[in-house]
């Protein structure tokens, strides 16, 4: 694993809360690769 203080905090609030959501790591991927697409 990398180092975790390289990692931006508000990506990690961000994966935390969709974890707390009941989110799998699938679904923020899917919707991330999907907002992507839009922009």
């Amino acid at each position: 694993m990398q180092n975790p203080e390289k990692f931006d905090q508000e990506w990690v609030i961000l994966i935390m809360e969709a974890k707390r959501a009941g989110l799998t790591a699938e679904e923020v991927k899917a919707f991330l690769n999907k907002e992507s697409v839009r922009s």
